[in-house]
């Protein structure tokens, strides 16, 4: 989600049933349609500077591996 200007709106995220996120960066990884494959977790993506690099690569391969 953009920081600032015209992306970074409250109703961004709520298209995609999200709350407004509390921080930056925020994560959505989303499939044909729009649909959000990860909802639960794409804000949890503020705290990205504490995690290992191999934890980032983990989580990002298990969301190319999320069924659809």
């Amino acid at each position: 989600m953009p920081q600032t200007s015209n992306g970074h709106k409250p109703a961004v995220a709520r298209r995609f049933g999200l709350d407004e996120p509390s921080g930056t960066p925020n994560l959505l990884v989303l499939i044909a349609g729009s649909v959000p494959i990860h909802a639960g977790t794409a804000t949890t993506w503020r705290n990205a500077a504490s995690r290992s690099e191999e934890a980032i690569v983990v989580e990002l391969e298990r969301l190319a591996d999320a069924p659809v």
